[in-house]
């Protein structure tokens, strides 16, 4: 079924000096906590109408025809392109390359004829880049309900090129078989090497 998909992400040359800090949310959530108001450099971008009764198409036409609204603390987000059809996948692949060279975490894909939803939905979808490291096993912790009994979380840490240490809690990507049998004989997955999948790093809010 041929669909019509709109990209829409921060404009790079407005948002710039932003998309180079790996820490945007801690900094705009500063920003906005700070008791001094006239030192605010906040951007307020609109990207979409709430009007549940219009697909996106049309929604984003209206958007696009409100330049009173365009001023330096309010801009409407740009759609990127518009495309149909799954053979158009290759083309928003070389755009989220793109973006990503730049810095952007990544493309935010809308359905030409989805309605507005308050919600998760099939019709406003997160595009990012995948990444992939090698991690050590340090250790394991059980988990709740089903897996009470069994492995919940593996725990794995490595050190970057860059002498940083990455720590985190793996809990996808495992078979039950997996979390029971690692439960009994922990030694079996303890110490070993194991790829873990990721979009992006982020600093633990309990640490500086």
């Amino acid at each position: 079924q041929s669909v019509m998909r709109y990209c829409a992400v921060n404009d790079s040359k407005l948002s710039r000096a932003y998309l180079k800090s790996k820490n945007t949310f801690n900094n705009t959530s500063g920003m906005i906590n700070r008791h001094n108001k006239k030192d605010k450099d906040l951007v307020y971008n609109i990207f979409d109408v709430q009007d549940d009764t219009l697909p996106y198409a049309t929604r984003r036409t209206w958007l696009n025809e409100q330049v009173n609204t365009r001023s330096s603390q309010t801009r409407i987000l740009p759609v990127l392109g518009m495309y149909k059809g799954s053979n158009e996948l290759s083309n928003i692949d070389k755009l989220l390359d793109d973006m990503a060279d730049m810095g952007a975490e990544g493309l935010m894909l809308n359905l030409g004829r989805g309605r507005y939803e308050s919600k998760r939905s099939g019709n406003l979808l997160k595009y990012k880049k995948l990444n992939t490291m090698d991690m050590k096993v340090v250790d394991w912790e059980y988990g709740n309900g089903k897996y009470e009994c069994a492995v919940g979380n593996l725990i794995a840490e490595c050190t970057l090129p860059d002498g940083r240490e990455v720590s985190c809690k793996i809990g996808t990507g495992i078979s039950d078989e997996q979390r029971f049998e690692w439960a009994t004989n922990p030694n079996l997955i303890l110490g070993k090497i194991i790829e873990v999948a990721y979009f992006e790093l982020s600093q633990n809010s309990r640490t500086d």
